[in-house]
């Protein structure tokens, strides 16, 4: 019995509340209540709404707030709801032109407050060869017969550049993992630099290692 009793008290409660508070606003007139260009009388009769209404208020907060501080609106209602005082808000000037804010913040409402998050900006094809490094040759060798670099995933085809000084002196696409030197390529004495791209199916670089020295150590060093 006492419990049925608690059910009825609480319903007239959420009744009586609904009924104090009435409709809600709609955009427009919470947009006009944001920027202060209500009429005193319409204004009161909002901030009473507001005043029974969480959904309205944070609808207001959304709207006065900036999307990157998002964050700081969510934090300023969890310290209202823990010590019940008012959070430090700044002046701000005329808000309206955030209408898409305000539209924002709605559909937030609708999927149950889950905060807006900007999406995450796409995968730079540099990041995605994060680790993608040279394996031989490097340093001072007494001879190659080849070039060997890690495997990078996504990458259908390799494309290898050797330079010498400032010269570009060989460039070779593989699909392997390994590419064999030309025979008389490489001279004793000579300092080399060499990098290889890792290419997409459609021949996009989605990735390089680092330019890689070497050097063959002339007879008799």
């Amino acid at each position: 019995m006492s419990d049925q009793r608690d059910r009825d008290r609480m319903n007239a409660a959420i009744e009586g509340a609904a009924a104090a508070r009435g409709p809600c606003p709609d955009v427009e007139r919470l947009l006009a209540f944001s920027a202060g260009s209500l009429s005193p009388k319409d204004h009161d009769t909002v901030q009473a709404h507001l005043d029974l209404c969480p959904s309205c208020s944070l609808l207001i907060e959304c709207t006065e707030a900036e999307p990157e501080e998002m964050d700081e609106v969510t934090w300023k209602r969890s310290a209202r709801n823990l010590d019940r005082r008012a959070a430090p808000w700044r002046s701000r000037p005329n808000r309206r032109a955030h209408i898409g804010a305000a539209l924002a913040a709605g559909l937030v409402l609708a999927i149950g407050f889950a905060w807006w998050r900007a999406p995450e900006p796409p995968i730079d094809p540099g990041v995605r060869g994060a680790g993608f490094s040279a394996v031989s040759p490097s340093g001072s060798l007494t001879r190659v017969s080849g070039f060997a670099w890690m495997a990078l995933p996504l990458a259908e085809s390799y494309r290898l550049s050797l330079i010498a000084g400032e010269t570009e002196v060989w460039e070779e696409t593989t699909t392997g993992q390994s590419i064999t030197a030309p025979p008389a390529l490489l001279q004793p004495g000579q300092p080399y630099r060499w990098r290889v791209e890792a290419l997409d199916a459609d021949g996009r670089v989605i990735g390089q290692t680092d330019w890689t020295e070497f050097r063959i150590a002339p007879l008799g060093d």
